[in-house]
């Protein structure tokens, strides 16, 4: 095989590499049906604690769940007579990579705590943004709307 036809089998081959890509790019069902064929949306527990956010004496489990598309903190309420629980609040972190500090010389990436010695819980966990630095996110739960409000991480002393 001569040097000029392997330039241009090379250059086929380029080419019609680059045409495909650029109709996947272009084609959003195409696009789609290939991601989740490689990236399946699935659920991954990354972390639970179980504790009362309320002060009331009632049980809760807080759960960090990881999709393929964001990090989440989510709220159940458990029910002892029933061993059910029931979803009560959902907080989406703005970052996608989980992330873990030291609290007592242990990393942990999920912690409830009573940061303002109100006697209900916050819920503490952490992330990397884009650039990998470490972000610290406190959430409080509010009972009467069922929502997860967001809290500053200096309002709070680990």
């Amino acid at each position: 095989m001569t040097q000029g036809s392997r330039f241009w089998i090379a250059l086929g081959f380029l080419l019609s590499l680059s045409f495909g890509l650029a109709l996947i790019n272009l084609n959003e069902d195409l696009r789609g049906r290939l991601r989740d064929r490689f990236l399946p949306d699935n659920r991954e527990i990354l972390a639970k604690v179980v504790g009362d956010l309320t002060g009331g004496g009632r049980s809760f489990t807080v759960l960090k769940i990881k999709n393929r598309d964001s990090l989440a903190v989510e709220v159940f309420e458990n029910n002892p007579a029933t061993q059910q629980s029931l979803f009560r609040a959902r907080a989406i972190l703005p970052e996608h990579r989980d992330a873990s500090f030291k609290y007592q010389d242990a990393p942990v990436n999920l912690l409830l705590l009573d940061g303002d010695s109100d006697g209900a819980m916050e819920i503490v966990t952490a992330a990397f943004d884009e650039n990998l630095v470490p972000r610290v996110h406190v959430y409080k739960f509010n009972d009467v709307t069922s929502q997860l409000e967001t809290l500053s991480p200096n309002s709070i002393r680990l």
